[in-house]
């Protein structure tokens, strides 16, 4: 060591030379002397004192591997020290020197502390350790595919979960196997755009592995993977959601259809009195009183209503937004002849009022029959009067009548006077009799004329 080159000395790797014969360092610069933190006067005593240093789990390796060395074969380990509680990671190169007879005469090496690196390394192995958990274990469907030949190249367990595809299926499919037919020309079309930017795209449609559509949106962003230009892909099942969306969409449909064929008004407002919504019996009265449709948005306190009319309707609605129920009978100025009564109640959301719902009922026909039953009634009396009173004298007389009549002698001149009385009071008994049935014909037709025409039955409810 004593012969060591003054250029070798700083060169910025350990470089050193081994006497196999004499089992001491034949050569050594300062740099392996200060990875080890050791003096070249103690390595020169001691030649074997790095090795205390070697990490416990590396050991073994280093000792293997060295004896490669001695039996004449070149090796290159890395393996890690541990210096004054430090651990470092070292690169040794070590390559045996042989006589003519192939003996080991000299082992030569280079060491060099690629700490850095190797922290690099584990920290990007770790990383990427996270990173292929999260991926594996995410419970959301990821997978990642070939941009240009649309292979799947990796999928995670939700998504064999999900689909019910193994993990060897799906790497021998491509992203358009699980695609409705019809949908594969937009989805060539929409991986022509990917960028390596994150992304979110909805609508699509997926088939699983027991034919079952399912609906999804997607988030995605463009990656390299193992070389190949790809995609990772999120996948959100929204198949639940779109269910329920139709689901809502018939229901809302058939109820409107409902709605839309009754023939009571139907409408609500909001706060600011503007109209939210109306079936099609209230458009039609409003269209008659406006001479248009009035569209939901628009103020219902029209001004063609006239200024009474606005205060009018505009005090029920007020009254209603501060949590009131009201009903109120409005004679229609739009359709003459028409009564309404109006129904109105407050629309209530986490106890406050947003809105009014209002009913309106034509209830002029209902009005009408009252006035009919009225009239009927006093007819019906009437006739009572006549069956108790006009009809009641010439029965009584009648038979005071029949009570002269000698019966026991019919050829008694005074029975002729008798019949005569009887037949007198017959006929007016038979005009009393005419007179109740008249009434009690124009009675029946009244009320044939009523229940034989088309009614709107809500107005009887």
């Amino acid at each position: 060591m004593k012969n060591q080159c003054k250029t070798l000395a700083y060169v910025k790797d350990a470089i050193w030379s081994f006497d196999v014969a004499n089992q001491k360092f034949e050569y050594l610069n300062e740099r392996f002397a200060n990875l080890y933190e050791l003096s070249l006067d103690e390595l020169e005593r001691a030649p074997f004192a790095w090795r205390r240093l070697v990490h416990p789990d590396d050991y073994y390796l280093v000792k293997r591997e060295t004896e490669k060395v001695y039996n004449g074969e070149s090796v290159e380990i890395e393996f890690r020290i541990i210096v004054n509680g430090i651990t470092k990671w070292l690169s040794d190169k070590k390559t045996p020197v042989l006589d003519d007879n192939q003996n080991v005469t000299m082992i030569v090496g280079i060491t060099s502390d690629i700490t850095t690196r190797k922290e690099k390394e584990l920290e990007m192995a770790r990383s990427e350790y996270i990173y292929r958990y999260f991926f594996v274990n995410n419970p959301n469907p990821l997978w990642i595919y070939d941009i240009k030949t649309l292979k799947f190249l990796a999928v995670n367990h939700a998504a064999i979960e999900k689909y019910g595809y193994s993990e060897e299926e799906f790497l021998k499919m491509t992203i358009a196997d699980i695609r409705p037919r019809e949908d594969v020309s937009k989805l060539v079309s929409e991986v022509k755009k990917v960028k390596n930017r994150f992304y979110q795209s909805e609508g699509w449609r997926h088939i699983n592995r027991a034919g079952k559509i399912m609906y999804v949106n997607i988030s995605g962003h463009g990656i390299e993977y193992e070389g190949k230009k790809a995609e990772l892909v999120m996948i959100h099942d929204v198949t639940a959601e779109v269910k329920n969306k139709e689901e809502i969409i018939i229901a809302k449909r058939n109820l409107d259809t409902l709605i839309n064929n009754i023939n009571d008004l139907i409408w609500s407002v909001d706060q600011d009195y503007r109209l939210i919504s109306a079936n099609a019996s209230f458009e039609r009265l409003t269209t008659m009183a406006f001479n248009r449709k009035l569209m939901p948005g628009e103020s219902v306190l029209q001004p063609r209503s006239g200024d009474e009319s606005i205060d009018k309707w505009k005090g029920y609605y007020s009254r209603v937004l501060r949590g009131e129920s009201v009903v109120f009978i409005n004679v229609s100025s739009a359709v003459k002849g028409s009564t309404f009564e109006i129904r109105m109640r407050p629309i209530v959301n986490e106890d406050k009022v947003i809105g009014v719902v209002c009913v309106g009922r034509d209830i002029q026909k209902r009005l009408d029959a009252e006035k009919r039953m009225i009239l009927q009634n006093t007819e019906l009396k009437e006739i009572v009067s006549l069956a108790s009173h006009e009809i009641r004298g010439p029965v009584t007389s009648l038979t005071g009548l029949v009570n002269l009549f000698n019966k026991d002698n019919l050829s008694d001149p005074f029975n002729s006077d008798v019949i005569s009385l009887i037949q007198k009071v017959t006929n007016e008994l038979d005009t009393v009799i005419h007179k109740i049935v008249e009434k009690s014909y124009s009675i029946q037709v009244d009320n044939e004329a009523i229940y034989s025409s088309p009614q709107n039955l809500s107005d009887y409810e």
